[in-house]
């Protein structure tokens, strides 16, 4: 059979129906790169999120311990009357926090060491929020690591997160009450984790804590 010619009216129309399914390839991919190019935006921004809310959170726990005292004059704590057995290598790094009585509330002294907050900061990590919250408060807790007070803290019905240590007489006839934050490192972990290895570093900061003396 004879090849019939193409009117004028089909050509168009041919040429029509190409420029429109072209646009409409060309529509689809540019969706399909806009919509991978907002997830890559909203990864990106996330991790960006995370990071930047941890390099906060640790220099907040970093703000806050700067403003503790170092022990002075062989390792005294004037305000309190106290002094502590000169330390070595890691123990030379403690500092504390005076707490003044209020009403109530007893005196107490928060001490922690440079050592044992650099260790924990490295707990403060996660791909989300949600991983970054649940680590954070190792690091707040090895930044308050031990609490000594001048009557016997109300942990019973209180706060969980404290262990008490040791009670002691001191020379000039106060009692001293020492408690321990739980949430600083965890034996239970495996050996060599950051975690037991808090837990060490707490336990040797316990055994120098429990020689302070009054003066």
């Amino acid at each position: 059979m004879p090849k019939t010619k193409k009117t004028k009216k089909q050509i168009k129309l041919s040429t029509k129906t190409i420029a429109v399914g072209a646009v409409a390839i060309i529509a689809v991919l540019l969706v399909s790169i806009q919509i991978y190019f907002n997830l890559y935006v909203w990864n990106v921004l996330k991790i960006q999120s995370t990071t930047q809310l941890r390099t906060q959170i640790i220099s907040a726990i970093d703000g806050l311990f700067e403003l503790r005292k170092s022990p002075t004059d062989g390792q005294k704590i004037p305000e309190a009357r106290l002094i502590l057995p000169k330390g070595k290598g890691d123990l030379a790094t403690v500092k504390y926090t005076y707490n003044e009585p209020m009403d109530v509330i007893p005196a107490t002294i928060d001490i922690s060491s440079y050592a044992i907050l650099n260790t924990s900061k490295s707990v403060v990590d996660g791909t989300s929020i949600d991983e970054l919250f649940e680590s954070t408060p190792i690091a707040q807790a090895c930044a308050r690591g031990f609490q000594i007070s001048f009557e016997y803290p109300n942990i019973d019905s209180g706060d969980t997160s404290l262990k008490f240590i040791a009670k002691k007489k001191l020379a000039d006839n106060r009692d001293i009450y020492i408690t321990r934050e739980q949430n600083c490192g965890d034996k239970s972990k495996e050996s060599g984790s950051t975690e037991h290895i808090l837990h060490q570093m707490m336990d040797e900061l316990e055994k120098y804590l429990l020689q302070i003396q009054s003066y």
